[in-house]
């Protein structure tokens, strides 16, 4: 086997644990700049789903390696269908929770300082 092979698996598996930290970044930040219910539901929603990314790409960066080093058919092991339509998905869900919650809540599209926020200038 070539190197190029080993490198393009250990590329793909970067990339993924670039897209987990992303995800991770982004629950991070809504659990820090949040304070109701609806921010702290999809924070953990982001942590779980950068959670299972991770857990993901390990699996298969691991099952990819194995297939190389056996010198088995590979032509079916880089085409991958289901990981990226389900983190896509999971994505479009929470996006679409985070959304249905700031509507339930009515924090979507209330003016500022009606919820008992000060407006701006004032404290």
């Amino acid at each position: 086997m070539e190197p190029k092979v080993y490198f393009a698996a250990e590329r793909t598996f970067l990339s993924w644990l670039e897209f987990s930290i992303i995800l991770g970044g982004i629950a991070a930040t809504l659990l820090n700049f949040g304070s109701d219910s609806a921010t702290h539901i999809s924070s953990w929603a982001f942590t779980i789903l950068a959670a299972g990314a991770l857990v993901y790409s390990l699996f298969l960066y691991i099952w990819r390696v194995d297939k190389i080093r056996k010198r088995r058919d590979v032509k079916r092991v880089y085409y991958e269908r289901w990981g990226p339509t389900v983190v896509s998905i999971g994505l479009v869900v929470i996006i679409l929770i985070n959304f249905a919650l700031r509507v339930r809540a009515g924090g979507f599209m209330a003016a500022p300082g009606s919820e008992g926020e000060p407006r701006h200038g004032e404290l």
